[in-house]
């Protein structure tokens, strides 16, 4: 099993042993990482648990998490029931 470093998830530098295992779809990967221009299916999966964990963080702190055009217009609401069960952290 290799080791990764995840310095963008983790505030600190810490070495990371856990292998995860998922079934994919090979298409939806493949289209991620050319959009992403990456080669390496391991660099999108640390750039998801980032997302995934600075939402978890904002959804922490009583955030929701929003997306619009550049314009600031067509905003949109991320609906991920996994974020609805993040409990807000008491001021």
């Amino acid at each position: 099993m290799d080791k990764i470093r995840i310095n963008r998830i983790l505030s600190y530098d810490q070495e990371v042993t856990m292998e995860i295992r998922i079934h994919v779809d090979d298409e939806f990967i493949e289209t991620l990482k050319r959009k992403l221009q990456t080669t390496k299916a391991t660099e999108v999966a640390v750039d998801a648990l980032t997302l995934l964990n600075w939402a978890v963080e904002e959804a922490k702190e009583g955030r929701v998490i929003l997306s619009a055009k550049k314009d600031g217009t067509d905003i949109h609401r991320l609906a991920m029931p996994a974020l609805n069960q993040v409990k807000p952290e008491s001021s």
